[in-house]
């Protein structure tokens, strides 16, 4: 009995070290007026210090809704882990800046791309965030619906 109750204090230990309660929220190094291209893409490979290795554009978005954008990503509640949960894959918003520098905004492990000017140099700070992927399903299928594709909505419940 005693050995059960040691395991199960150690798995509770284990557990709640590896989670934190923080909400935090994405915090863009840059002002939306700074955007100059949106897409809503399909990460499909690995995740890299440069991003997914692999995507597929599905839209891109006008610019005009870059500072609603911005804004409904920032009010997501994301919760931090103590280890990277995965690579970035499903559907994503990319958002580039007018410095070569480049955010993709996903459910799980959304990143920074900082452009340093050295050497084309980029760098990726993973964020180890995760948030509700039917919230975050939600915006993605909110700015869908402003391309007039109906038909990619589909891709939310695929």
């Amino acid at each position: 009995m005693k050995r059960i109750i040691a395991i199960a204090f150690i798995l509770l230990m284990i557990f709640s070290v590896g989670c934190d309660d923080t909400i935090y929220h994405w915090n863009f190094e840059y002002d939306y007026t700074e955007v100059v291209e949106i897409s809503i893409i399909e990460a499909i490979g690995p995740t890299n210090n440069k991003g997914p290795m692999e995507y597929e554009v599905l839209a891109q978005l006008d610019l005009s809704v870059a500072e609603d954008l911005m804004k409904d990503i920032e009010n997501i509640e994301y919760k931090k882990y103590a280890f990277n949960p995965a690579d970035i894959t499903g559907l994503c918003f990319l958002i580039e800046f007018n410095n070569g520098s480049y955010d993709i905004i996903s459910y799980r492990e959304p990143m920074h791309f900082i452009y340093t000017g050295d050497n084309d140099e980029i760098n990726g700070y993973f964020s180890y965030f995760e948030c509700d992927k039917e919230i975050f399903d939600e915006i993605i299928n909110k700015y869908l619906t402003q391309t007039g594709d109906d038909s990619m909505s589909a891709k939310l419940y695929s």
